[in-house]
């Protein structure tokens, strides 16, 4: 996914990565900071519409790929809105859940795909219990069992799980981590296994979850 200042989004298909768009998403130019993060999977995009400082109604639209034409809609298949400080300003997608942060308001929400209508459901499993953490929700990502939220002001992150017997989230976390100062501003890469990876990772290791900083050396001589 890439944006532009001009408040929209493309999107680009793989393998042959190029500078035609798969489609142009221009509808939405009227929504102040659309395009402000992105997600995707194969058949999903979230774009979010949210500022970290705002205090009025913040969105995220979820975009569908039509998998018998291959082709990407350029109407939001699923529109969220929030007056939760900041909803928006971070998400991540799976093909089914989507997981939202609200850094104003110190909480992130976890939204889900309805079966068998595939519909994006707006109410959501809101986790909430973080306020003495400011700027919880900052960053955000996930996969289909687990979901991390940093709060990078205090330096950690906190993750939860998908109880699959219950087809429920937690909204209280089942680990939480300290990190280097700064860090968790970043995106954050999540994988239920480990996998190598040249950035800041944080895996499920024989179900014991840890945090991995891997450094890149660069030879500058």
């Amino acid at each position: 996914s890439s944006g532009s200042g001009a408040s929209h989004c493309d999107i680009l298909r793989e393998p042959e990565w190029n500078s035609i768009a798969e489609v142009t998403i221009l509808k939405y130019v009227d929504q102040a900071n659309f395009g402000s993060c992105m997600a995707m999977t194969d058949n999903y995009a979230i774009v979010g519409a949210g500022s970290s400082t705002s205090q009025t109604s913040d969105k995220v639209y979820i975009f569908e790929r039509d998998t018998f034409t291959g082709d990407w809609g350029s109407s939001a298949a699923a529109e969220i809105s929030s007056s939760s400080s900041g909803f928006g300003s971070a998400v991540d997608i799976t093909n089914e859940f989507a997981l939202v942060g609200a850094p104003g308001a110190k909480k992130a929400y976890i939204f889900g795909r309805h079966d068998p209508s595939g519909d994006w459901g707006t109410s959501a499993i809101s986790i909430s219990a973080y306020t003495s953490y400011t700027n919880f929700g900052w960053a955000v990502a996930m996969t289909e069992s687990f979901a991390i939220v940093s709060a990078p002001d205090a330096d950690k992150a906190f993750i939860f799980a998908y109880d699959a017997s219950a087809g429920t989230w937690s909204n209280s976390d089942v680990t939480a981590f300290d990190a280097p100062s700064g860090i968790l501003q970043l995106p954050i890469p999540l994988s239920d296994t480990v996998t190598p990876t040249p950035t800041h990772t944080v895996v499920c290791d024989g179900g014991r979850w840890k945090y991995e900083v891997s450094w890149k050396i660069i030879d500058e001589s």
